[in-house]
């Protein structure tokens, strides 16, 4: 069944809503949370967001942008721009838009659901508006592709994939995706090549947990916070070589290496020869 005989649309005071057309099944309706709707690989245009109405669902909404960009408006919450790896969550009557933004397009995977579950959920607190961390892993397609299975057995063991996810998402991601405290970290780890900053220390920074600074910090730039801070000095150390007489051992000192022997063996790991061997061979090894 396409989507567009799943979902309903009507015009109310000028305000779109989305209702649920789909029956639910005496079987669903005992399992207390049910999928109306799974969409995969949904790819909107660019500056999409521009042309999206105000609307408002009277079902749940997961949106998970993968790829792209997005922004998202709410009446409680603002606009904002979202990156890849965020979750959009909507719930019933919160009026919303979001959609593509810039030169990027919104691709997203998505599923609607309803029930006494999520209602609790979100009287809890569990089930939030707004977009939180996700990553950029596909993790609703898996629960999309099994909902298609009208089986009893399995439209009940996708809900229970989903109900699983959806405490993942508040028990992981429950802070909105903060790109503009990563730059921070960035300048200040760039602005102190000496430094060996832990993890701790930055997510401490952020006023995160390590976990998912973690995670914050790989969507962001694909590596890791260590891995990260030890290219960065290993490229910097490389260009002054390349650019100066400064010795070996004030190189591995000014970004941190009290010792020039553990220097030279991760920097021949990382370029496959000898600070010494690199500087003499006057740039002719690239980076």
């Amino acid at each position: 069944m396409g989507d567009d005989k799943i979902i309903g649309y009507r015009f109310q005071d000028g305000i779109l809503i989305h209702s649920a057309c789909k029956s639910v099944s005496e079987h669903q309706l005992n399992c207390g949370l049910w999928i109306i709707s799974g969409v995969a690989a949904y790819r909107s245009e660019c500056n999409g967001f521009l042309h999206t109405r105000q609307r408002k669902y009277e079902f749940y909404s997961l949106s998970h942008l993968y790829d792209g960009r997005g922004r998202y408006w709410s009446k409680n919450n603002g606009e904002q721009e979202i990156p890849a790896g965020s979750a959009v969550i909507v719930t019933p009557g919160t009026i919303n838009r979001y959609g593509g933004w810039g030169d990027e397009p919104y691709v997203e995977d998505y599923i609607c659901f309803a029930g006494p579950i999520a209602d609790g959920w979100k009287r809890a607190g569990i089930i939030k508006d707004g977009f939180f961390h996700f990553g950029i892993e596909r993790r609703l397609l898996p629960i999309i592709e099994l909902a298609r299975d009208p089986s009893n057995e399995t439209q009940a063991q996708s809900a229970l994939m989903l109900q699983n996810l959806l405490f993942d998402i508040h028990k992981y991601g429950r802070e909105k995706v903060s790109q503009g405290s990563i730059d921070i970290i960035l300048e200040e780890i760039k602005s102190n090549p000496e430094v060996w900053w832990t993890v701790e220390e930055l997510a401490d920074m952020c006023g995160t947990s390590v976990s998912q600074f973690r995670r914050n910090f790989k969507s962001h730039t694909g590596m890791l916070p260590k891995e990260y801070i030890e290219e960065l000095k290993l490229r910097h150390a490389a260009d002054i070589l390349l650019s100066s007489d400064i010795s070996i051992k004030d190189t591995a000192r000014r970004f941190g290496y009290r010792d020039p022997f553990h220097f030279s063996r991760r920097f021949k790991l990382r370029f496959g020869v000898s600070p010494e061997n690199y500087r003499s061979s006057a740039g002719s090894i690239t980076t």
